[in-house]
């Protein structure tokens, strides 16, 4: 019988508790050094199988967790994790795949499965679209929209959009994924390198959406974006937007990493459920 440990996370992680164990499964939760429940290693020797966040860590150094004061230090998870566990987490970092390595112990990234990164982009989607309207002084009816990065993310977002009568640009450095863009209807931009790219004007956008992880939108591009203009960053680290060059120009601008946890946890914790249970 697999023995369950989740570790850190968000409302996603309280969900998937549930999912596992209305299948019967044990399941423990680490929560930090809270009173009335064991060490992390006493919980971690207990469990053959530990969830990780997603994303396994926000800042590098812990394990991330959405309660404060909740700190798990990664170096801490590590000198526990042993020969005999399986690991599930959310883009891994490569310390932790080499102890895994080294401890022959089954490791396998949430952000790796195809099927778990293209339904995620489902509840992205509609989050970004829900960041964009509480943060847009217009309405997104017959807006222009720039969506940088036409891969699996940007896919989904466009056809969400486009279902709201949404003028969307696509841009990408890939001209096979613009000539995809084209054949579903969308304008389309390319992106020069090497980065920072974008070398054409943003003024005809009302919401710009990143989807790139690497810096796209700097302070040179900022200058000619519409004062009040709506960029949504929702790469992971580092992003793709100057936060700080918007906040000078007066911009509103957000990173929005996670966004499947803040809008869609139930539905997240269903997709990542039934990839755990797949792959044992």
């Amino acid at each position: 019988m697999k023995r369950f440990l989740i570790i850190g996370g968000d409302s996603r992680q309280d969900y998937l508790q549930q999912y596992l164990e209305n299948d019967g499964f044990p399941v423990m939760r680490y929560r930090g050094q809270e009173q009335a429940q064991p060490s992390l290693a006493d919980a971690m020797e207990q469990a053959n199988v530990i969830l990780s966040p997603l994303p396994f860590t926000k800042n590098g150094t812990e394990l991330f967790s959405a309660a404060e004061g909740e700190a798990l230090p990664i170096l801490a998870f590590l000198s526990c994790l042993k020969k005999g566990h399986i690991l599930f987490g959310g883009n891994i970092p490569d310390q932790v795949k080499s102890r895994c390595r080294t401890e022959d112990i089954p490791v396998y990234d949430f952000m790796k499965m195809e099927d778990v990164a293209l339904k995620n982009t489902v509840a992205t989607a509609e989050g970004a679209i829900a960041e964009a309207i509480v943060l847009s002084p217009g309405a997104l009816h017959h807006s222009s929209c720039l969506i940088t990065g036409y891969g699996r993310c940007g896919e989904t977002l466009a056809r969400k959009l486009t279902a709201l009568d949404v003028r969307v640009t696509a841009a990408d450095r890939s001209k096979a994924r613009l000539a995809l863009a084209y054949s579903q209807g969308l304008r389309c931009m390319h992106l020069g390198t090497p980065f920072p790219f974008c070398s054409f004007s943003l003024s005809s956008f009302d919401v710009i959406f990143n989807t790139i992880p690497s810096l796209v939108l700097d302070d040179s591009a900022l200058r000619t974006a519409k004062k009040d203009a709506v960029l949504l960053d929702l790469a992971s680290a580092p992003g793709g937007i100057d936060l700080t060059a918007c906040k000078k120009r007066g911009l509103r601008a957000k990173s929005c990493p996670g966004l499947p946890g803040l809008y869609c946890p139930k539905a997240a914790a269903k997709i990542l459920y039934q990839a755990v249970t797949e792959h044992l």
